[in-house]
């Protein structure tokens, strides 16, 4: 996706969202999330159990924000699965051009929309 750019002196990147369901045979809790490691290390300086921040835009121009744990890696540099704490509001999403929920990854849980 060459669209999803990333910012690395910021903090953030650009990523899909997708929900874990039915939920994998690594069974994501509600509030786990499976990222790509180099991206959650290199870009974000986080590590497995360490808590990523997720924003996305709604259909509505508002900003749904949330707090997820990384438990599990994969290879999709661009692809976070979500437990399904937001599983009623990751369908308010507004979608892209490719038709997928996009929104942005933070290193922090205090930073905020750029």
């Amino acid at each position: 996706m060459d669209d999803l750019k990333v910012n690395s002196r910021q903090g953030f990147y650009k990523a899909r969202f997708e929900l874990d369901v039915p939920p994998s045979p690594t069974g994501l809790t509600k509030e786990h999330c499976r990222a790509n490691r180099e991206q959650i290390k290199n870009i974000l300086r986080r590590h497995r159990g360490e808590q990523i921040r997720i924003e996305f835009r709604t259909a509505n121009g508002g900003t749904i924000s949330a707090i997820y744990t990384v438990k599990t890696f994969h290879n999709d540099r661009n692809l976070i699965s979500l437990g399904d704490k937001i599983q009623n509001q990751l369908s308010n999403c507004q979608l892209s051009n490719s038709n997928t929920c996009e929104g942005e990854v933070k290193s922090s849980a205090h930073d905020r929309w750029s």
